[in-house]
């Protein structure tokens, strides 16, 4: 269900991948591995942002829709098509265009992102990069990892109880750990 990743470069660069149960958190920035201590620096990564682009300007009796993912280009699933407020179901992104009547709107992951102005079949391929709603990006600051042994690393963290039922266990603070463990990928 969790589960995190760092990527180290030779450069001192890394990125990571944190992935839970409502989505994945990249991150990226720059590491420093000294004597006991490995220390990551996380860069400001800027969400992505909606774009549309008309890649065929041929005038056509059909409509194609490419929905990317704005963060790696990879295809999105979850898209669906409304004109109006009538569902289209399709098995591709091909529409044709009698279908239209002047605007499309399309929604991904249940929320809407982008409505096409369809009033002229001036545009027959458009590209629509999307920003997930899963995906959020780390924010700058730093994280130290204790050395335990040659290639293991651990985290130490503070938390409250929150047990209500026995008060007297209210607030007492408590030490956990999260371990850490360098692999080398093989190409």
């Amino acid at each position: 269900m969790y589960g995190i990743q760092y990527i180290l470069y030779p450069d001192n660069h890394f990125e990571s991948k944190f992935v839970h149960c409502t989505g994945i958190d990249y991150g990226r920035g720059t590491y420093d591995q000294r004597w006991r201590k490995m220390v990551f620096t996380f860069d400001s990564i800027p969400p992505q942002q909606l774009s549309i682009t008309c890649i065929n300007n041929s005038p056509s009796d059909s409509l194609q829709i490419i929905a990317l993912n704005a963060y790696d280009s990879s295809q999105c699933m979850t898209c669906y098509y409304m004109v109006k407020d009538e569902l289209i179901r399709t098995d591709s992104n091909q529409f044709a265009l009698g279908v239209f009547q002047d605007t499309l709107n399309i929604k991904c992951a249940g929320q809407s992102v982008q409505t096409l102005i369809l009033d002229s079949p001036a545009c027959s391929v458009y590209e629509l990069y999307l920003p997930s709603v899963w995906v959020t990006y780390s924010s700058p600051g730093e994280l130290l990892l204790q050395r335990e042994s040659k290639n293991l690393y651990s985290q130490t963290y503070f938390n409250r109880d929150e047990n209500k039922e026995k008060p007297w266990k209210k607030g007492k603070k408590r030490k956990g750990k999260n371990y850490y463990a360098l692999i080398k990928k093989e190409n």
